[in-house]
């Protein structure tokens, strides 16, 4: 079933494809197909900038995803998004260092943590922005991500 809704929403088929995504949600509440029906309603939601709805659905997945933990940290990081895209860069702040310390993923750790350094700098707090971006720089050496914070930081000096 989740096969099929993803098929329909790459045709087009939205409409069917939202039924059957949110019939997966309800009937099958905390399995990780839920999890994931509750992930691609997000994103589709997140991606019309209809913050609301994707708010709605990224928090089924933190409050359901806790099973699998890159399903856990796209949540919170949605959660950011949201929170980010409707000018709360305190909330996405505090979504963003959630992600990082959900994700499996040393990469995503630091884009993660980047996104709440920028949420921050946003908020006029400089010195949480150069916290984060030289924890970035310290500790994520090894990451696409470091090459931007280390710039950041050189122009902050």
């Amino acid at each position: 079933m989740l096969a099929e809704a993803v098929i329909e929403l790459q045709n087009g088929n939205e409409e069917s494809a939202v039924n059957k995504l949110n019939d997966i949600s309800t009937k099958f509440d905390d399995t990780n197909s839920s999890e994931l029906a509750n992930l691609k309603l997000a994103k589709k939601y997140l991606n019309e900038n209809d913050y609301s709805n994707a708010e709605k659905f990224f928090k089924k997945v933190v409050n359901d995803g806790g099973n699998i933990d890159f399903v856990l940290a796209a949540g919170f990081s949605g959660l950011g998004d949201c929170s980010f895209n409707s000018g709360n860069y305190s909330e996405a702040a505090k979504y963003y260092k959630k992600a990082s310390n959900a994700s499996p993923i040393e990469s995503q750790k630091a884009e993660f943590l980047f996104s709440a350094a920028i949420s921050y700098y946003e908020m006029n707090e400089v010195n949480e922005f150069k916290k984060i971006l030289k924890t970035i720089t310290d500790d994520y050496k090894e990451t696409r991500i470091n090459t931007k914070a280390e710039k950041l930081l050189a122009t902050m000096k």
